[in-house]
């Protein structure tokens, strides 16, 4: 599946997830997440359902996505896998879980998926991007913590996770500097929003979208979780660090 119509197709899972109150996340993990599909590659979604037999014993909902030829079922401990391959010739591997899946910290297999690449596709409570932001998290508490010499490495994780991970904002989210920059406003979890402004809509925005927006002029910087000890980072060091022109 062409990029263009991955992204049409993530569009629709969004509308599909969002209609479903039964449903706490859906999450698109692997090479997809990674940006790194080729032709051919599968879909991998997790479903984080609260009953999540309603999605294993039947399979009709697969219909909302396209015909679907054949469904073969995998025995992955906390996720059960659906393997469907559509008429169109599309293979979505549908994982389905429970809110044991939220669990912070993840288990050693669930911490192995969030690794290997997710991207938060639906979020009804801000659990899954909590679990999803986990890796940010202890960055950021690694680098608050550094001595100076360890300060280089820890300070590139940080980047590396902040690239990788979904986070919270709202409209019109931003702090204002003593210079009278406006940086950004992102945030780890709900609590740390809240923290920030109780009143706020919560929104979802990916780490590579938040960059490209202070690098393109939006704002002139960024800031993670400014209510606490705040991460930031101006738009010349974006620009200079992301090597963007």
């Amino acid at each position: 599946m062409e990029s263009a119509a991955f992204e049409k197709w993530v569009t629709k899972l969004a509308a599909w997830a969002s209609r479903r109150r039964d449903l706490i996340g859906v999450e698109i993990v692997g090479s997809h997440a990674r940006g790194e599909a080729k032709e051919g590659s599968d879909i991998d979604v997790v479903l984080v359902a609260e009953d999540p037999a309603l999605y294993l014993d039947r399979h009709d909902w697969m219909n909302d996505f396209g015909a679907v030829k054949s469904v073969a079922r995998e025995d992955y401990g906390i996720v059960q896998s659906l393997r469907a391959i559509y008429d169109s010739g599309d293979e979505v591997e549908w994982g389905v879980t429970s809110e044991r899946w939220c669990t912070v910290p993840p288990d050693a297999g669930t911490a192995k998926v969030i690794k290997g690449g997710m991207r938060v596709v639906y979020d009804r409570d801000g659990r899954v991007t909590a679990l999803h932001n986990q890796s940010l998290v202890d960055a950021l508490a690694l680098l608050r913590d550094a001595e100076y010499d360890d300060m280089g490495p820890r300070f590139r994780a940080v980047l590396d996770a902040l690239v990788a991970t979904t986070l919270f904002t709202f409209e019109d989210a931003f702090v204002e500097t003593e210079e009278g920059d406006e940086l950004l406003a992102l945030f780890t979890d709900n609590v740390e929003l809240f923290a920030f402004d109780s009143t706020a809509r919560r929104e979802l925005i990916r780490g590579e979208d938040a960059i490209r927006a202070v690098a393109s002029g939006d704002y002139d910087g960024l800031t993670i979780n400014p209510s606490g000890k705040a991460f930031e980072l101006a738009r010349d060091d974006v620009l200079e660090i992301f090597e963007i022109d």
